[in-house]
């Protein structure tokens, strides 16, 4: 039986995780071969790498919830923002990840924001916006840890942000 499903993201560990700059990824598909005793994966890492993975090379991250700590659209000061806007700031918090974000449109929404370790970009972050256990999409953050997602329908999210170690976990409303 397999253990990971496609748009699953994984972690590589053990010793294969030493020989790949990022060990952060998403699993494409099933394994190919259900009878065998060495189940595999296709993985692609955050930097786009494509590989086949054992089952006993990946781990899901363990979960961390992130709690918000500025939310522009409970708040009547816009603290770090220049000007009134309509856009919603969000400032997420955990485990020393901070993931700011950016949440525009009306009918389809679009996210883009930065996910930080304290003052340090973090790069090659996996970001997925989920409704209903289901992703709507996985994008890497750039050098700058900054990413974008669009056609992010209006309602309640699990926002989901993979970095080694661990998975920061917020639920949104947009």
């Amino acid at each position: 039986m397999s253990r990971f499903k496609p748009a699953d993201r994984v972690q590589l560990i053990s010793d294969i995780a030493k020989f790949y700059k990022h060990i952060i990824g998403v699993v494409l598909d099933r394994s190919t071969d259900q009878r065998s005793v060495l189940v595999q994966y296709p993985v692609r890492l955050a930097d786009g790498t494509v590989g086949t993975f054992y089952d006993f090379q990946l781990q899901t991250p363990p979960l961390v919830r992130a709690h918000a700590v500025f939310d522009s659209s409970f708040s009547k000061e816009h603290a770090g923002v220049r000007g009134p806007s309509e856009d919603r700031h969000m400032c997420l918090a955990a485990a020393g990840i901070e993931i700011h974000l950016k949440i525009t449109g009306r009918v389809q929404k679009s996210i883009s924001g930065q996910v930080r370790a304290g003052n340090t970009p973090l790069a090659a972050a996996l970001v997925t916006p989920l409704v209903e256990d289901r992703p709507i999409d996985t994008v890497a953050t750039n050098t700058e840890g900054e990413f974008e997602i669009h056609e992010v329908p209006v309602g309640e999210i699990m926002f989901e942000t993979c970095v080694p170690g661990k998975r920061v976990v917020a639920w949104l409303h947009v």
